[in-house]
């Protein structure tokens, strides 16, 4: 009975492990230049400290969201010398990367500098990178890439452009146009709003800008990649911005070809592309291992 008892404490053990597994991770994208080879990261939130995870197999990948199934999902471009614009999807235990479409239609004409997924009904947003002569939103296909026009936002400048919905699915959008704005997006038109100017003053040579937002899906916190490097590689830094208070908190420094940001859940094993096999949530296996662990006690209690 004993060593059935040790067995029903280990199985509990791991079931809360594959349960705290089962929590978010920060990942990351860089690359160098506009046509740079694009990298994928893992990055520690509390230091912004990034962990190479492997090279994704396209360029420009300077947009990542995850979806409601933990589904990581970048906007980068073909690396076959085309600059042909496409949607992919990256594997996070290697960082490859597989094309899901082209990102075309509605008049779009290159790379997202963004994007990010509705919470209430799953719709992928982005914020197109060319402005012609004003950037615009589109909501794109998660299956296919095929984009439909939203509208104009109104803004020219093309610096930063960090985009994300919060938890009350309000639309945030960042750039510089000389300071650092905070803007929110109207979902049906397109049109911007500022909301705010964020307290980071640009030095004289580079443009202080967020190239990339992203919502913790738990907490609401809104992380964000601060770009000073004024194109090309160089300094990144993680930072939080609380939207409500306008104000930004400085966290530490990431990979010097930071340009995509995003919480999912990690992976709990290595991606295989078979069918999906149902689970219990995090929360569904912690509640089950600790009723295996509480049955495992009192029996032992019982017997002693």
């Amino acid at each position: 009975m004993r060593q059935l008892i040790n067995v029903g404490i280990a199985v509990a053990v791991l079931m809360l492990g594959a349960a705290v597994a089962q929590g978010q991770t920060l990942y990351g994208t860089g690359h160098t230049g506009s046509d740079g080879p694009a990298n994928f990261y893992t990055v520690n939130p509390l230091t912004g400290t990034g962990t190479l995870v492997g090279a994704v197999g396209f360029e420009r990948c300077g947009a990542l969201a995850c979806d409601a199934n933990g589904v990581l999902y970048a906007a980068c471009e073909r690396s076959d010398g085309s600059d042909t614009p496409v949607l992919i999807t990256i594997n996070p235990v290697n960082g490859a990367g597989t094309e899901v479409g082209v990102t075309s239609g509605g008049g779009s004409t290159g790379p997202f500098s963004d994007i990010s997924f509705r919470n209430a009904d799953g719709a992928l947003y982005g914020y197109d990178a060319a402005n012609d002569p004003q950037h615009t939103i589109y909501t794109i296909d998660p299956g296919s890439g095929a984009l439909t026009l939203i509208g104009d936002t109104g803004l020219s400048a093309a610096s930063g452009n960090g985009l994300s919905f919060d938890l009350t699915d309000t639309l945030f959008h960042s750039q510089n146009t000389g300071v650092v704005d905070l803007n929110t997006i109207d979902q049906m038109n397109g049109a911007a709003a500022l909301v705010t100017t964020l307290p980071i003053a640009p030095p004289a040579t580079n443009f202080y800008r967020f190239n990339a937002m992203d919502a913790h899906p738990t907490t609401g916190q809104m992380f964000a990649s601060l770009n000073d490097s004024g194109g090309g590689a160089g300094l990144r830094t993680l930072a939080t911005i609380d939207t409500g208070a306008g104000t930004v908190t400085l966290i530490g420094a990431l990979p010097d070809d930071f340009d995509g940001l995003a919480w999912c859940p990690a992976p709990a094993g290595p991606m295989v592309n078979t069918i999906d096999i149902p689970t219990l949530s995090g929360a569904g296996l912690a509640l089950l291992a600790l009723l295996i662990l509480g049955g495992a006690v009192w029996v032992l209690r019982r017997r002693a």
